[in-house]
């Protein structure tokens, strides 16, 4: 099994392979979500839908909670607080693309 497919369902992999990929231990990930007025964020504490209180944790209902939500992911971005611009990618395949490469 690839990389790729090695973190692909699970949002804590996901986060700390962009951490590594990036070399900044401070970013946080922002998720399209097809149809949605909110995004998913990728947060060192937690995921949540648009900037609310309500937060998944990255035990096994926020994985089955994120999983549910890939086939609608759409356009990635990567935050790095400090920088005036998000790091963008077309869809959700081109991010894992590029954070899982050496």
């Amino acid at each position: 099994m690839s990389k790729k497919e090695e973190i692909k369902k699970n949002p804590w992999r996901v986060l700390i392979t962009a951490r590594r990929f990036y070399s900044k231990s401070n970013l946080y990930i922002e998720v399209e979500i097809k149809d949605q007025e909110r995004n998913l964020f990728l947060l060192k504490q937690g995921m949540c839908i648009g900037k609310g209180k309500k937060f998944h944790n990255y035990d096994e209902k926020g994985r089955h909670f994120f999983n549910d939500l890939i086939p609608i992911f759409d356009k990635v971005w990567i935050l790095i607080p400090g920088e005036t611009e998000k790091i963008p990618f077309d869809n959700y395949e081109k991010f894992l693309d590029k954070i899982t490469s050496n």
